[in-house]
């Protein structure tokens, strides 16, 4: 959660024009943690207001060079792109595993007739559930 964390990366202007970007820390004079935001699921990573008023942050903690914070802003959303989307593959290994328990629930509890109706599709669950079992044990 963002209350416990010690380091915060902070994206400001410098002499008004040169965006950039810096470590500060918690317990620097002047700084204030608001609440912690609730984003729908995402829970990666923690996000939170931080108010500097009247905060003084030292020149060391410049991150790269003045005016380059872009660089720094577009690798942070780089490693959310990257967590995001392996948490979309996770849901999807979910949603595809109840799919498959669910038809194969429906063409065992149904009668002989439509058991033969859809009997070529049995093997095909049967080969996909399997897959799905394998990605599961590599991943």
């Amino acid at each position: 959660m963002c209350i416990r964390d010690r380091l915060y990366t902070v994206f400001a202007k410098i002499d008004g024009e040169k965006f950039s970007a810096f470590l500060v820390e918690r317990d620097t004079p002047g700084l204030t943690v608001g609440a912690e935001e609730h984003k729908l699921g995402i829970r990666g990573s923690s996000t939170c207001p931080l108010v500097l008023q009247g905060c003084k942050v030292p020149a060391g903690n410049l991150l790269g060079e003045p005016g380059k914070g872009h660089h720094i802003a577009f690798n942070v959303l780089n490693v959310g792109r990257f967590k995001l989307g392996v948490a979309c593959v996770g849901g999807a290994r979910h949603a595809l595993a109840h799919t498959i328990l669910s038809l194969i629930h429906i063409l065992c509890s149904c009668s002989p007739s439509v058991r033969t109706m859809y009997g070529s599709h049995k093997n095909l669950i049967l080969r996909i559930w399997i897959s799905s079992q394998g990605m599961q044990s590599c991943g």
